[in-house]
């Protein structure tokens, strides 16, 4: 770790350091990292010096002689001491004596009580890497734009909570922020913004205690599943899994079990995690379980998905809520861990869709909502150990967004024998190694051919067959447009050997969708009824 010298303003670096100050900032124009410049001619006229500058001078008053300052103490062109600086965010601000902060957009002299104040406005509560920043310290002092003192942490609580959503507790006591549940902890930082997608999730490491490889050019949603998959392996805390969709239509639609972002969590300011004490003796007394599966807050991540056990119940033919070990409520501070009243609170429910007939795997269905069930009103609710799969999304991706996408669902083809001809084979894609299995048609090809006046020469054909037996029946699924230019599916059984040649199957459903849609025909509800 390099501490930069108050008084001789040269780095030192220490594997033990001593006792220092650090400082909080929005680095402003011209400002860049001058760890290579510092002790050098001129470094005194480059932009952000006199901000070191006022900083050494507030640490020497303080009785400090060595200040941590990212400008000036991180090396950037080393990818081994920036990866160390990321990873080491939390734990430096949290083991220093004092973090001055210095907001440069705040008039010092104006009422924090104002809602219109440039305090509340400041930009300095709007960015991720002030999170940690701000929940890290012990001792914070907030500065304005003039260096005049605006206040500490501990006296500013109330006011910051009320800009930030945070609990007022992880304010003023460090030491139980990690006693909030995941979903909390994750709603502080929704609306967050960095330069980077990445550094949104790289700015919550400390927060959970977990370390992660810094790679920029992957993207916000794929580096916050790591976070979460990091998580996991050292927390059985569920309310990791109740989030809900930002940027979704209110209507269910399937989804992976990890959510893309931490704005997913914004409405889990008052949701707690329920010990497993007290999840085990509510389970016991309210959930009734199909075998000896005990009430276990455990969960591994596989290459299949989720594997966990939540009690489920039933809402349609294959549509399910599971109850998650977390409710919303008044937590309250026994002096060990959170705990809330849960004759009074709301457990948290998320829904999922059944994927499989046979084995309890399940898609997450994104809303914009979580559910939630008193504790006294889950008889109907039984406990399972289940899979939570992956959403599978099409093989293929359509040129053209405008055009309607047919896609077939064949979850467990292989375990039931069907396998699938495709007619005209050139127009449709094949993915037989996803979880779910899918066979869509390629729309952008094909549209041309789907033309409402060609009658009969309009249909595109997907064919299944049971390979056990030789008096088999075809699985038939035709696709198409309407005199209106409305995508169309037809779903039936047509026999391959023997049996009735006129025997059909009614329609297994009708949808008129606005292209752009996706058109599903649904196959494993019909399995039984194709083979004899």
């Amino acid at each position: 770790m390099h501490l930069l010298n108050v008084r001789t303003r040269l780095l030192e670096h220490f594997y033990d350091p001593p006792p220092y100050a650090i400082l909080s900032h929005l680095w402003t124009a011209g400002e860049a990292h001058r760890f290579h410049e510092v002790g050098t001619p001129g470094i005194d006229k480059k932009p952000g010096y006199y901000k070191a500058d006022m900083c050494c001078k507030l640490a020497f008053e303080d009785g400090l002689d060595y200040i941590w300052i990212d400008t000036c103490c991180a090396d950037a062109e080393s990818s081994t001491a920036f990866t160390e600086a990321l990873n080491s965010s939390y734990t430096w601000f949290q083991n220093a004596q004092v973090c001055y902060v210095y907001l440069d957009d705040v008039d010092g002299s104006e009422d924090l009580e104002k809602e219109s104040s440039t305090f509340r406005r400041s930009r300095w509560f709007k960015r991720a890497w002030t999170l940690p920043e701000l929940l890290a310290p012990q001792n914070s002092f907030f500065l304005s734009s003039n260096w005049s003192m605006i206040g500490s942490k501990v006296g500013l609580a109330t006011v910051i909570s009320d800009i930030t959503g945070i609990h007022r507790d992880a304010i003023l006591y460090p030491n139980r922020v990690p006693f909030f549940s995941i979903a909390a902890r994750m709603s502080w930082a929704k609306g967050r913004k960095s330069s980077k997608g990445e550094d949104r999730v790289y700015a919550l490491m400390g927060l959970f205690g977990v370390n992660l490889p810094i790679v920029y050019g992957e993207g916000e949603k794929k580096t916050f599943i790591k976070l979460q998959h990091s998580i996991m392996r050292t927390s059985d805390d569920q309310s990791i899994l109740a989030w809900q969709s930002v940027s979704s239509p209110s209507s269910p639609h399937t989804s992976d079990p990890f959510a893309d972002s931490p704005d997913c969590y914004a409405d889990c300011g008052n949701v707690y995690r329920i010990p497993h004490s007290q999840w085990s003796e509510y389970c016991t007394k309210y959930y009734c379980s199909p075998s000896d599966i005990g009430p276990r807050l455990d969960f591994a991540v596989t290459n299949t998905g989720l594997r966990i056990g939540l009690p489920l119940r039933r809402r349609e033919e294959d549509m399910f809520d599971a109850v998650l070990a977390c409710a919303r409520g008044v937590g309250v501070w026994n002096g060990d861990e959170y705990v809330i009243n849960l004759e009074e609170a709301d457990l948290i429910h998320i829904p999922l869709r059944k994927c499989t007939p046979t084995a309890h795997h399940y898609e997450r269905m994104g809303t914009d909502r979580l559910g939630t069930v008193n504790i006294h009103a889950t008889n109907d609710f039984d406990f399972h150990e289940i899979c939570m799969c992956a959403h599978q999304k099409p093989a293929y991706t359509p040129q053209h967004a405008g055009a309607p996408t047919f896609v077939i669902r064949y979850a467990a083809v292989q375990r039931f024998g069907f396998l699938p001809t495709l007619h005209p084979e050139s127009y449709w894609a094949f993915d037989p190694d996803t979880v779910d299995g899918q066979v869509l048609l390629r729309p952008d090809t094909a549209l041309d051919q789907l033309q409402p006046e060609k009658a009969q020469e309009c249909r595109r054909i997907a064919r299944m067959r049971f390979a056990g037996s030789a008096n088999s029946i075809d699985f038939v699924v035709e696709v198409g447009l309407d005199p209106n230019g409305r995508p169309w599916v037809y779903a039936g059984a047509n026999p391959h050997v023997g049996g009735d040649e006129n025997r059909t199957f009614k329609d297994l459903a009708m949808w008129e969708l606005e292209a752009g849609k996706v058109v599903t025909a649904t196959v494993l509800c019909l399995v039984r009824n194709f083979y004899r």
